[in-house]
């Protein structure tokens, strides 16, 4: 059996992404930054607002390594959070928020986290 490697599994994934996102034929050049982005994003590549539209297409053909962007410790950190407490705070969380920090953009993941900084890490001051 032959082993998986990571631009197989990466490959796999955007043709998932395109079947699931309806752009099987679609011509990457003719999608804007923000199409591009949203379609990387559902692959589950590290796209970010932060790249060029260039960047993220070499991503989508697997031509460039999946990328992570700065704020994602903040994010993984808040995701535990919000797993751990889900009960108690899904209702005080805005209503289309599902507790997936990946799936907002890097600036609303940092005003989110700098309304709720206290409450993130008010068990842990003792």
């Amino acid at each position: 059996m032959a082993r998986t490697t990571l631009e197989d599994k990466i490959r796999e994934r955007n043709e998932l992404a395109r079947g699931y996102l309806g752009y099987e034929d679609a011509d990457l050049e003719d999608l804007n930054k923000g199409e591009l982005l949203a379609f990387a994003m559902a692959a589950g590549l590290g796209a970010h607002r932060g790249l060029s539209k260039q960047n993220i297409i070499a991503i989508l053909e697997g031509d460039q390594s999946p990328v992570s962007s700065p704020i994602d410790d903040v994010r993984d950190k808040m995701i535990a959070f919000i797993k751990l407490y889900w009960e108690r705070i899904k209702s005080q969380l805005p209503e289309q928020c599902e507790g997936d920090c990946y799936a907002c953009s890097d600036l609303k993941v940092l005003a989110c986290f700098a309304e709720n900084k206290e409450n993130l890490f008010k068990g842990k001051r003792r």
